[in-house]
């Protein structure tokens, strides 16, 4: 993968879409929404603010984007601000409880059916799946869905796939609150992969440190607060071996290869 080297106008661009997210955030807030994505957090911002960088440093500019499962649309926005040629695709949401949509000037397409994506043969360049492929029912339909609409020699983005040793998840699970049900290793994340046509050129380990604390809003307004050291400190945790297996979730590149799976 390429090395992030954001110019001083690209970061301008998302330091500016970054505030205009938290005063969606607010807004939804105010409007209502409990829901732990509008709650004040720094820290999961900086987390999608560095995927941003990460995607626009593996593409070229003029290069097509499907946000898949895009949801409150951080990524959908940081790109569009980026100038990107990105389309938003999810469920059908009530925009009012989601005013960041609202800002998107990009094509907005919803879903009609949960597996089958209503896009012509190799229509993007890229494909986003920031926390979306572990709930999809049909994980293998869907992967060969996205494999149908990506261009050969295209990439298909994984973020947030829960890893199955994460001591977060078990920690979550034994004491009875939310965890995935959709959990694999890094090796197991690899050979679904593969397995539908897509060859791993890059796949990580990522946050150690807990990052939703929707449960201890104290502390979340603390690590909020603190975020760009916690920020720090955790990617420096995720690169060191053997404590990183612990880490919540795995993070993947891959390419389409020409074959269809």
């Amino acid at each position: 993968m390429r090395e992030n080297r954001t110019t001083k106008s690209q970061n301008k661009q998302l330091n500016e879409a970054l505030l205009e997210i938290k005063k969606c955030q607010e807004e939804s807030r105010e409007l209502g929404n409990q829901d732990a994505i509008v709650q004040e957090n720094n820290l999961l911002l900086f987390g999608y603010k560095a995927i941003a960088e990460e995607i626009i440093a593996e593409l070229p500019e003029d290069a097509k984007i499907l946000d898949w499962g895009g949801g409150f649309g951080f990524l959908s926005f940081f790109l569009q601000q980026l100038g990107r040629h990105v389309t938003y695709f999810d469920l059908k949401l009530e925009e009012k409880w989601m005013p960041l949509l609202k800002q998107l000037k990009i094509p907005k397409v919803y879903l009609n059916d949960e597996t089958k994506l209503p896009f012509e043969n190799e229509s993007f360049d890229a494909v986003i799946s920031c926390g979306v492929l572990e709930h999809v029912s049909k994980p293998k339909e869907s992967l060969a869905e996205l494999h149908r609409i990506i261009k050969p020699g295209g990439l298909l983005f994984v973020y947030h796939f829960p890893n199955r040793f994460s001591y977060i998840e078990h920690l979550a699970s034994k004491k009875g609150q939310e965890a995935h049900a959709y959990k694999l290793s890094k090796k197991e994340l690899r050979e679904l992969l593969n397995r539908r046509g897509f060859k791993v050129v890059s796949l990580r380990y990522k946050y150690l440190l807990p990052r939703n604390l929707s449960q201890f809003p104290k502390i979340r307004k603390l690590f909020s607060k603190k975020a760009t050291v916690i920020f720090m400190i955790d990617y420096i945790l995720s690169l060191l071996p053997v404590l990183n297996v612990l880490s919540t979730t795995s993070n993947a590149v891959a390419v389409k290869e020409k074959d269809k799976p």
